[in-house]
């Protein structure tokens, strides 16, 4: 009895040895030939196997581009993409390298460019550097799709005054500028690689002084205004992830104003105090944030 016993243990054994044995996956090449081996790791480039019938078998290497599907062991199929290297890069740093980042960025722009950036100051002002901003975001949600967004710039701005060369004077003041939004990333933003896309109100105010033509007159001469806009602005956005708090980017936005009374010609006696027609609005931005 107990040798009956002892004969049916060994033949479930070698059974299970045997379906062991046969376990493989199928590895289908584009030239409609197959390999069976062992899967040992899949990254977006290559695929790494081992031949499961050889003693101490090596790990050999196939590039994807020539694989059409893989077939593993427990039926799965996996079909295997036909994209360029570029894009399997990309979508590697998109979408396979996910962290855990803060729920908020403060970022300094150091190139903060724009409609206020350019000289607006007549033939007297010269150049105006672009400006700098400080920039806050908040993700709103576990995920990192949704963003509370609340950047401020500032622009500096020069203008001489009247006269001969040796008398005039430098006039400068500033500008400021506040963009609250919201931002949406439509593949999270806990990769490396982070796309978004958003919406804010702009706001503008500050002292504008210009160096123009008064007709009534007959005179160049300088004039002061307090200058508001308001307007709405589209943004496009592309944050890196340097680390698991630096992080650089960049930021495109285009819009338009709802009202504006800033000076738009040199000839002051045909340019009022008035809200003027619908004007573009452009901002467009490097920066280096922390996240936490």
């Amino acid at each position: 009895m107990n040798m009956k016993l002892m004969n049916l243990i060994l033949v479930f054994l070698l059974s299970i040895c045997a379906v062991n044995a046969t376990a493989q996956d199928i590895i289908k090449l584009k030239d409609s030939t197959e390999r069976k081996v062992k899967i040992v790791e899949v990254t977006p480039t290559k695929i790494f196997y081992k031949v499961i019938d050889t003693p101490n078998a090596y790990t050999f290497v196939l590039s994807r581009s020539r694989v059409e599907k893989i077939i593993y062991e427990n039926g799965t199929v996996e079909e295997v993409d036909n994209d360029s290297r570029f894009h399997r890069h990309l979508r590697s740093l998109v979408y396979l390298h996910k962290k855990t980042y803060g729920k908020n960025i403060i970022s300094f722009a150091f190139l903060q460019a724009g409609e206020e950036s350019h000289n607006d100051a007549g033939d007297g002002g010269g150049p105006n550097l672009p400006g700098l901003g400080l920039h806050y975001e908040r993700m709103l949600n576990d995920k990192g799709t949704l963003s509370f967004y609340l950047p401020l710039t500032a622009y500096y701005y020069s203008v001489f005054t009247p006269g001969s060369r040796a008398l005039r004077e430098k006039v400068g003041y500033s500008f400021f500028y506040i963009y609250p939004g919201v931002k949406f990333y439509p593949w999270e933003s806990t990769h490396i690689l982070n796309y978004s896309i958003g919406s804010s109100v702009a706001i503008g105010y500050g002292d504008k002084h210009k160096y123009g033509y008064n007709s009534l007159d007959n005179a160049y001469e300088v004039q002061s205004r307090n200058v508001l806009k308001t307007g709405l602005i589209l943004n496009n956005g592309l944050n890196i992830m340097c680390g698991r708090h630096i992080c650089i980017g960049a930021e495109l936005g285009l819009g338009f104003t709802f009202y504006d009374n800033d000076y738009t010609n040199n000839d002051f006696a045909h340019d009022r105090n008035t809200n003027h027609a619908v004007t573009g609005i452009i901002q467009f931005n490097s920066k280096i944030g922390y996240r936490f």
